[in-house]
């Protein structure tokens, strides 16, 4: 069996959509002939964690953790944080400062100096240390994948191959310098950086990505050729883990939310629309139960106070991901926020698809992009834009009362849907390493001869 060595700081026991993405990868990949060695780190500072995920790795994947010199410790103690309190500064929005202390923006203007590619480069020399480890004890191993971001892992898979000779593919899961939640940079700092994200791309066999998006963007701004280095593998569901699922249904007309909330993800608008029309309509404040499922930041744990719904919301924390699915599928509507900010109509989350397999109804509060546009295709529900108040709340209204006359349904397209099968895409991934591993052995031999 082929081996391949994956390169990723997001790993179970972490449990947000990065690690999901890798760990489906590393689950599957042994089914199409390569043996997954997965390098993560060890005892990290994961915003979300679920030690639940730990048991779908299979046996047989050999896992590498190595120490992270990790920032957040002092990061909380510039910004007076609790030491419990989640954050992430690898992907702060330091463009969007609205609201913070001056030892938070102080905190984030450091990081946008000094941390180049991430918060994580910290973990640079030990991830390469070791990978290298790691290839010299398994000759087998003929491709380094690595996934992103943090892009600090397409730096160590770049010195990787520059040192080896293994090809390289690299997973693009968000933007680099393109992303919404890209911090304001000094202009040396930023024309540093995107040199290096240019280098980078060149040097990989093969750039992969979640959506086309994403990789038209990257090769208008580096003037790179289309061609098929550039391939999509977009985020999925894993048909195994919708099995014996008892879901947790209720007589309200439930609306349910899963995933983190904070800066980023905001329902400032939805609640206030839900506000307005519990004031305005007295069996839709009868009715409505909102569910948000997962981790509230401080900031935002205010708009739940809101008097004309407060009684209708209930809060629920972060759980393991099979218990949150429970929730999902006994929703009679599920909420997706995808904000309006610059670039973020690339965004595709794991919770878009798992919230496609489930059936249900979805509101999408996004703006133009590749998840209004997948919802649209897949009949899966209802696009609003997400600052649009009045709209929401016309949309919620006719919503609820196609529940009321239990006409609350969508008719999605199940072919079309089987496309995000993450075995499925595990397998075009697996197709990709068999062509840079043939591509490389061919460069070899002309090399030779």
């Amino acid at each position: 069996m082929k081996g391949v060595l994956i390169i990723s700081y997001y790993f179970p026991p972490c449990g947000g959509p990065g690690s999901i993405r890798v760990l489906k990868f590393a689950k599957y990949l042994r089914d199409y002939g390569w043996e997954p060695l997965v390098l993560t780190v060890k005892e990290a500072d994961y915003h979300v964690k679920d030690t639940s995920l730990m048991n779908e790795i299979p046996p047989e994947v050999n896992i590498f953790r190595t120490y992270i010199p990790e920032p957040y410790r002092l990061y909380r103690r510039l910004t007076g944080k609790q030491m419990d309190e989640p954050v992430d500064i690898s992907t702060v929005p330091t463009n969007h400062r609205e609201g913070k202390k001056l030892r938070e923006k102080l905190a984030e203007a450091f990081r946008a100096t000094l941390f180049i590619p991430d918060a994580r480069v910290g973990w640079l020399p030990f991830a390469l240390k070791k990978a290298l480890q790691i290839i010299r004890a398994n000759d087998g191993i003929q491709v380094v994948f690595s996934s992103a971001p943090p892009f600090t892992c397409h730096l160590v898979a770049c010195l990787l191959k520059k040192i080896t000779g293994i090809p390289w593919v690299a997973d693009y899961r968000d933007p680099w310098t393109q992303a919404y939640f890209y911090p304001q940079r000094p202009p040396i700092t930023r024309m540093f950086e995107e040199k290096l994200e240019c280098k980078l791309l060149k040097e990989a066999d093969r750039v992969v990505s979640i959506n086309e998006k994403i990789l038209k963007d990257i090769r208008e701004k580096y003037d790179l050729k289309k061609g098929k280095k550039w391939m999509v593998i977009p985020n999925g569901f894993d048909p195994s883990d919708f099995e014996d699922i008892e879901p947790i249904y209720d007589d309200s007309f439930t609306i349910i939310y899963t995933g983190s909330l904070n800066v980023r993800m905001n329902p400032k608008y939805f609640l206030e629309a839900v506000g307005q029309l519990c004031v305005e309509k007295t069996d839709f404040a009868r009715d409505v139960k909102l569910v948000f499922v997962g981790r509230t930041a401080s900031d935002i744990a205010p708009l739940f106070k809101d008097t004309r719904i407060a009684n209708n919301i209930h809060l629920v924390p972060h759980l393991p991901h099979k218990e949150c699915l429970r929730y999902t599928f006994g929703a009679d509507l599920l909420l997706l926020l995808i904000p309006e900010w610059e670039r973020s109509e690339v965004i595709m989350t794991t919770k878009i698809f798992e919230y496609i397999k489930t059936g249900r109804p979805i509101l999408a509060l996004a703006p133009e992009g590749e998840a209004a546009q997948l919802i649209r295709r897949l009949n899966m529900g209802f696009v609003v834009h997400p600052k649009d108040i009045a709209k929401i709340k016309n949309q919620l209204w006719k919503i609820y009362n196609l529940w009321k006359s239990q006409n609350l349904q969508v008719l999605p397209d199940e072919k079309e849907i089987l496309q995000f099968d993450r075995k499925r895409l595990t397998e075009k991934l697996a197709r990709i390493f068999n062509e840079v591993l043939e591509e490389n052995i061919k460069e070899c031999q002309t090399v030779e001869n």
